[in-house]
């Protein structure tokens, strides 16, 4: 896969002007899809690009991908990383961070770039700083087009899904401000380009016909994950005994941004019914948030009460 080579770092070595680079990277996508086959090679098409002529030191394609049965989860499309850092998939391609990433999709807008402290836990964090990844942001894109699944896809029958995407980027250093509007503007750009040759599907017209009377399904209630909404360098315990009631003190406590409600109970010893009533007060009060085990914000909790 050729592409033009130019460096963002420094703007004396930019050989174009941004406009003029950026259609010819365009120009370049559009040429390569007469020789594709599915939406995954415009995606491995992307990451490339990140990696190879944007400086980004890794690059992956996450999106929003639903089974038989309409429930949502993140999956990684496609992953690349600068060889010479030689950085183990398994250090972003894990549960952790799709985890955050379906959290991310679910809010349906950029990530800022920040210091992976700023959006990773901190264990994950550390990991990937230990292999040269300091930054990261994501750039969201949606649209009312279906997703077909992956060429590859798993052994749980999936579905086409409407578009919900994000690519998400690591960084060694600071990347020069250019970096980050060009390549959302290609992203976005990219997106008509698969359509016209067919690799997205419409909307009105699914591939599979269960998708139009299929409704997503929203997991148990036990299965939801709750999430601490405070300054990250606050006390936590300090941060619990300004709650009015101890019940509320005691179910705060135990919250730590990974246990899911069934967790909660077995450690409070409080019954589901009670629990509820809890955590939305919490909710209420603004203490935490709730969240499906996809990473997608629950902002009403009387879905799932029964």
């Amino acid at each position: 896969m050729r592409l033009p080579r130019f460096s963002l770092s420094d703007n004396t070595s930019l050989r174009w002007k941004e406009d003029d680079l950026q259609h010819a990277i365009l120009t370049q996508l559009s040429q390569a899809t007469t020789t594709m086959h599915h939406i995954d090679e415009v995606f491995q098409w992307l990451v490339y690009m990140a990696v190879h002529r944007f400086g980004v030191q890794a690059a992956q394609v996450w999106a929003m991908q639903a089974n038989s049965r309409g429930q949502l989860s993140p999956q990684l499309r496609s992953i690349l990383c600068q060889q010479n850092l030689s950085i183990p998939h398994v250090i972003i391609d894990n549960a952790e961070v799709a985890t955050v990433v379906g959290h991310l999709l679910s809010k349906r807008r950029h990530a800022r770039l920040l210091l992976v402290d700023g959006h990773f836990p901190q264990y994950r964090s550390l990991l990937l700083k230990r292999y040269g990844l300091y930054y990261c942001a994501g750039i969201f894109v949606s649209g009312d087009m279906l997703l077909p699944p992956p060429q590859k896809s798993e052994s749980t029958p999936q579905i086409a899904t409407p578009l919900t995407m994000m690519l998400l980027l690591f960084f060694q250093h600071m990347p020069h401000k250019d970096v980050l509007p060009s390549v959302d503007n290609i992203v976005t750009q990219a997106v008509p380009i698969a359509r016209a040759r067919n690799f997205l599907l419409s909307a009105t017209a699914p591939a599979n016909p269960t998708l139009s009377n299929t409704q997503p399904l929203h997991p148990a209630f036990s299965e939801l994950v709750a999430c601490r909404v405070e300054d990250p360098m606050s006390n936590p315990i300090s941060a619990a005994m300004v709650l009015p009631e101890a019940e509320l003190r005691r179910v705060y406590a135990v919250i730590n941004d990974r246990r899911d409600v069934a967790e909660l109970s077995r450690l409070t010893n409080l019954d589901l019914k009670d629990l509820f009533q809890i955590l939305q007060r919490l909710m209420s009060m603004q203490r935490i948030e709730l969240h499906e085990p996809a990473g997608r914000l629950v902002e009403d909790l009387r879905i799932f009460s029964r």
